[in-house]
């Protein structure tokens, strides 16, 4: 059964930042699987610019806690029914 989302759910390691560990943890969660998603589908779908925003500063990679609530937050679909 597929869980809302919640910002409680979710515990940046430093301020308003989420690691990608954590991203795929919640993912996995909410879509029912019971497990994190692979991280190499979080980072395939960044090459598809079809994941979470992302923050780039040279080489290194940020994502906003609230910027990844309000990605998931877009993809709600009401149910349809069969």
């Amino acid at each position: 059964m597929k869980q809302s989302i919640d910002a409680r759910m979710i515990t940046p390691p430093s301020g308003d930042f989420i690691s990608d560990e954590e991203i795929c943890r919640v993912i996995g969660e909410i879509s029912g699987h019971g497990k994190p998603i692979n991280i190499r589908t979080l980072h395939r779908w960044d090459t598809l610019r079809e994941g979470p925003p992302i923050t780039k500063m040279g080489k290194f990679r940020a994502r906003r806690r609230d910027s990844f609530l309000a990605w998931l937050k877009a993809r709600e679909r009401s149910q349809v029914r069969t």
